[in-house]
Formats: C-alpha cells, sequence, structure tokens
C-alpha cells in the first residue's frame, strides 16, 4: 500500500520560493501541494497554474482556515518569517521555514515553545544538512570517533568568503506587482542590545553564516563557547576543548568559496559545499588518512540537489512524526550561538 500524501500549503511565491521551494516540493512524491498564499494576486495565479496548486489565498491566515492543510513552507521576508510561523504553528499546522527562523533566541524560543504545546514539527532551511555529501562525510566522521582510527579531532575551521550563489538559475516569474500592507506586524531583525549602527550588519551576518554555524555543530555537537568574535571576519569557537573557527568574508565575484576541515591526529577531512543554488551538486568530500594507510580519498554521494532533498526529509519528518536534523530547538541554539558572537564583538 502506498504511502498518505502530506497536504501542504506554502506560503510565499517569491524568488527563492519558486526555484528552491516551490518546484522541490510539487515534485515530491509523497507531498501534495494544495494550496498558496501570496500577497501579489497576479503573481500567485501564475504560479498556482504552473505547478496545478489548487487553491490560491491572498493571506496565510486565509489559508491557515483551509482544514485540508497539514504542513505550511513559510518562504517570505526576513521580518514576516517569526510571525507568519508562529501563526501558522498556532493553527496546529507543521511548519519549515526559511532560515534564519528569527533574529535572536528570544524570538526563536517563542516559535519552538508553541511547536512544543501543540505537537507539530519545525523546521529550518538549513539546507547543508540535507546536502549528501554532507551527510556522508558525517556518516564516515562519526565511524571514525567511536574506534579513535584517527585520532583525536584537535581542530575545525569553516570558512565562507561569499561570491555570487544564484549560479544564474532561471524559470522564475516577476509581474511587477506591489507588496500590498503587511498582513502581520513585523518582527525586529536584530535584538534591542545592538546599537543602531550594527543593526543591518547583524541580520546580515546571521542570514548568511547561520549555515556555517550549524554545520560546525553538526559536526562537532554540542553549544561550544565563544572565545573571539570580530564580526565579518573571524571567530573562534571552543567545542569541548576543540578549537574551531569561523572565516566570514564576502568578494565581488561569481565564484564560491566555502569549506570545511576537520583537523585528526592522524588525518584531515575537507567538505567543499556547492554554491547553494548550484542544481545536483553534492559537497565534495576529501579526506586524508595518515598511518599505516597513509591513503588520500575523494568521495562522491551521486548527483542530488540539497534543497529537494531537504523537501523530501521535510515531508517525511511529518508523516513519520520524527525530529527533523534541522530541528526548530538546533536552530533555537544557532541563534544563541549568533548572539554570543555579536556580544562578545561588541565587548
Amino acid at each position: 500500500m502506498s504511502q498518505r500524501k502530506l497536504k501542504l500549503g506554502i506560503v510565499g511565491a517569491g524568488f527563492v520560493s519558486q526555484v528552491a521551494h516551490i518546484v522541490n516540493f510539487v515534485r515530491e512524491p509523497a507531498c501534495e501541494v494544495v494550496a498558496l498564499a501570496e500577497l501579489r494576486p497576479k503573481l500567485a495565479r501564475q504560479i498556482a497554474a504552473q505547478h496545478n496548486i489548487p487553491h490560491v489565498y491572498p493571506t496565510h491566515t486565509a489559508l491557515l482556515e483551509d482544514p485540508e492543510i497539514e504542513a505550511v513552507v513559510v518562504i517570505t521576508p526576513r521580518h514576516l518569517t517569526g510571525p507568519v510561523a508562529l501563526d501558522c504553528l498556532r493553527a496546529g499546522k507543521s511548519v519549515m521555514t526559511e532560515k534564519p527562523m528569527a533574529a535572536d533566541a528570544a524570538q526563536g524560543k517563542v516559535l519552538v515553545e508553541m511547536a512544543r504545546k501543540n505537537h507539530v514539527t519545525l523546521a529550518v532551511g538549513y539546507m547543508r544538512l540535507a546536502d549528501a555529501g554532507i551527510q556522508m562525510a558525517k556518516k564516515y566522521l562519526d565511524q571514525w570517533v567511536a574506534p579513535n582510527e584517527l585520532g583525536r579531532l584537535i581542530y575545525a575551521r569553516a570558512h565562507c568568503f561569499q561570491g555570487e550563489d544564484y549560479c544564474n538559475i532561471d524559470g522564475f516569474v516577476t509581474t511587477g506587482e506591489a507588496i500590498p500592507d503587511l498582513p502581520v506586524a513585523p518582527w525586529p531583525l536584530a535584538p534591542d542590545w545592538i546599537p543602531q549602527e550594527y543593526r543591518h550588519d547583524y541580520a546580515r551576518f546571521l542570514s548568511v553564516y547561520c549555515h556555517n554555524i550549524s554545520l560546525l555543530r553538526y559536526f562537532l555537537k554540542g553549544h561550544p563557547r565563544v572565545d573571539y568574535a570580530a564580526t565579518n571576519r573571524l571567530v573562534v569557537f571552543d567545542f569541548n576543548g576543540v578549537k574551531a573557527t569561523l572565516e566570514a568574508g564576502k568578494m565581488d565575484h561569481q565564484g564560491w568559496d566555502e569549506t570545511m576541515d576537520l583537523y585528526f591526529e592522524r588525518g584531515h577531512m575537507r567538505i567543499i559545499p556547492p554554491p547553494a543554488f548550484q542544481q545536483n551538486m553534492p559537497a565534495r568530500v576529501e579526506i586524508l588518512r595518515g598511518g599505516a594507510q597513509n591513503v588520500n580519498q575523494v568521495l562522491h554521494s551521486g548527483w542530488s540537489w540539497s534543497f529537494k532533498r531537504q523537501a523530501g526529509q521535510f515531508v517525511d519528518d511529518v508523516l513519520n512524526q520524527r525530529i527533523p536534523i534541522n530541528s526548530g530547538e538546533e536552530a533555537l541554539i544557532d541563534l544563541m550561538v549568533h548572539e554570543e558572537i555579536w556580544r562578545r564583538s561588541l565587548a
């Protein structure tokens, strides 16, 4: 007997929603996208017709009145993500949002507690965690750590100098419509204690480098201490005695320079994620194993796209009532770490 399909609604039909989310949820076999909410009526009608989405709603609140919908994917501007997601969770719907789910831990805690209260799933769009290469690297890492095959993990390095990650992706629709008045009160993009002159940088740093914070925590586990922070440049963490760094920057170039390095006493793993919108290209994994073997390996997980895998994982997690790898609880810790970075930087 075939598995039942998850009845899904999507809020937001802008560029990112079209090219990374709607297309992948529509194609997910275990999912049926039954509704789309979008403030721009012409855009909503065109996207719904393109993907055979039967119901179109002018707001997310109207969509939430549809009893058929079990889960909602929220892809909105950053200042609306939290309040829209909160309305969905309050209505008893499982939710996946784009990252970050909120601007700070206080906002994030509201979302996590509402999901717990209503016993629904909350996932956050850290699509790197769904990348087949990254999941393969994590599997190898877990196999090595237990038997101490490569010795102690002695250092980790996350490096991200963003260039241009849209990769000339096409297939999206624009209508030139003005966006109507907002249906909810927006949430602040930075906590009150961030000085006004740094609020934009705070929001931008969180939007881009939350991926790298999430990946460091995925591989090293736990809630790190922040030992040093020069925002937009360098952060030094301590993961229970293992030092780790985040090198953050931006360049005016079409390339994308991102790596994750894990150094052991007798080896080294390097993970090279692709630009986010490069389809069917998983992270590349390079392994140097010392000791008696002294072997260099390049591992390939097969052609896949992290956004597509993320859609499938969310649907599967909701249907099977499984805690997501990109859960709201984990994203809440990421927000705590991000705030600690900025407190250290501004001290």
